[in-house]
C-alpha cells in the first residue's frame, strides 16, 4: 500500500515502496502528517514559560471492510503509545528545567531539524545572538 499510485502529488513523490508517511512542519507550531488514507495534525500551543497545550486531531478515509477498520484502531493504539513516550520524556525534560538542574540543551548533530526550528525562532524573536543558542 506504501507506494499506491492514488496518493496525491507530491505525497511520496519518489513512490518508494518502503515509503510510510510524509510530516510537513508549517512555522511555528503546526505538524501535518500523512499516510496513505489518513493524515493527522499536531499543534502546539504555549501558554506559559512551563505549560503546553498539545493538540492532535486525526482524519481518516471511511474503512471499506472490517479489516481496514482493525487496522484503523491499531493503528490509533500504537499512535496513542508513541506520543505517551514523547509526552513522557517532554514532561520529565520540562521538571528538570524548572528545577534548575539543567541549564542548557545540546542538541546532537542527527537533531538538524530541531537545532534549525530552534535557531529560526530565536531570529523570529530578535535573540539570535541568544548565548545559550546551539546553532
Amino acid at each position: 500500500q506504501g507506494a499506491r499510485a492514488d496518493l496525491p502529488r507530491g505525497v511520496n513523490p519518489s513512490r518508494s515502496d518502503n515509503w510510510g508517511l510524509d510530516i510537513n512542519i508549517i512555522f511555528p507550531n503546526l505538524a501535518i502528517v500523512i499516510g496513505a488514507g489518513s493524515y493527522f495534525c499536531h499543534q502546539v500551543w504555549p501558554v506559559t514559560a512551563g505549560e503546553t497545550v498539545w493538540e492532535m486531531t486525526g482524519f481518516w478515509a471511511p474503512a471499506q471492510t472490517a479489516a481496514d477498520r482493525f487496522v484503523q484502531e491499531y493503528f490509533l493504539a500504537e499512535l496513542r503509545d508513541v506520543a505517551s513516550e514523547d509526552l513522557n520524556t517532554l514532561e520529565r525534560a520540562q521538571s528538570n528545567i524548572a528545577s534548575g538542574a539543567i541549564k542548557t540543551f545540546h542538541f546532537h548533530d542527527h537533531e538538524v531539524l530541531l537545532r534549525h526550528h530552534y535557531t529560526t525562532i530565536l531570529k523570529y524573536l530578535g535573540m539570535e545572538d541568544f548565548q545559550d543558542s546551539p546553532a
